[in-house]
């Protein structure tokens, strides 16, 4: 009986996919980690993808001193890159 009980609960966690396993990344996240992607590809943030990651991580940052961090850091794509990995870490 045991084992029935193991085979269906693994039927259903495959069937329901990573939704069950790993929790949902909150959508802020996912704009963060594409725009580092971007940078990585462009080798340093343009003005645009400057202003879009320090506004996101400025309005979704949960401790202040990381919104200062993202509003001091606006003209300089090496410490903008730094701040939106310490975002995503959390």
């Amino acid at each position: 009986m045991a084992r029935h009980g193991l085979a269906l609960l693994g039927l259903v966690l495959v069937a329901c996919g990573p939704a069950v396993v790993a929790p949902p990344v909150p959508d802020w996240r996912r704009e963060v980690e594409r725009l580092q992607a971007q940078a990585v590809l462009d080798d340093a943030l343009g003005p645009p993808g400057q202003a879009r990651l320090a506004f996101l991580l400025d309005f979704q940052a949960d401790e202040p001193a990381l919104a200062d961090a993202a509003d001091r850091a606006v003209g300089d794509p090496a410490a903008l890159r730094a701040i939106a990995f310490r975002a995503v870490e959390r």
